[in-house]
């Protein structure tokens, strides 16, 4: 088995690519998805993202289709800030996807799902209190990242995510649902920073 990184950023990260006897031929009778899928040197496109270490470890770190990619041409990937976000004590669980302003910037927003039972066992702060404590936790998470890829905007919910059967984050779903909140305000994630969208 052959093991690739195509197009690597300055990390070493981009999409895992694999050959060998192992892997399949092709898509039967679809010859333009069988093309899409692989490189012409006969790689498969796996769709996932990630970097090969010095020792040869292969580490994946999300996938193609959900990463985030600015206006500056970086990168990032949804499930790096999703890990940070939910070890921040309160965060049942979250969602980072990059959120396309009117001015055409691409930046980072998140939901938050509460733990509610957290809240209630540490002085039931107000939604107020909750929002300006999460705040403050992606200011000290943000220090860490370089400025492009800084988390700018979050909204808070009691709701949890869609998720497939395995568990995975249905993003589409999920951007779905926060833009239906958006549209329906008639506002940017600017003015929903820190609001219960429940």
């Amino acid at each position: 088995m052959e093991v690739s990184i195509d197009s690597p950023d300055e990390n070493g990260m981009g999409e895992i690519l694999v050959r060998g006897g192992n892997v399949m031929l092709g898509y039967y009778e679809d010859p333009e998805e069988t093309r899409n899928v692989f490189t012409e040197d006969g790689f498969l496109r796996t769709g996932d993202l990630g970097f090969i270490d010095e020792r040869g470890i292969i580490t994946i770190t999300g996938r193609a289709k959900s990463m985030i990619v600015f206006t500056n041409g970086k990168k990032a990937f949804p499930e790096e800030y999703e890990m940070l976000l939910n070890n921040i004590p309160g965060v049942k669980d979250s969602f980072a996807w990059g959120y396309k302003a009117n001015d055409g910037d691409i930046q980072v927003c998140a939901k938050l799902v509460l733990d509610t039972d957290y809240f209630k066992n540490n002085g039931d702060p107000s939604i107020e209190e909750i929002g300006n404590m999460l705040d403050e936790e992606i200011r000290r998470i943000n220090t860490a990242l370089p400025k492009y890829k800084i988390i700018r905007y979050f909204v808070m919910s009691r709701q949890d995510l869609i998720k497939t059967t395995t568990l995975k984050i249905r993003r589409p779903f999920e951007q779905e649902r926060i833009q239906k909140y958006l549209d329906a305000k008639g506002i940017e994630m600017r003015k929903a920073h820190k609001q219960l969208i429940d």
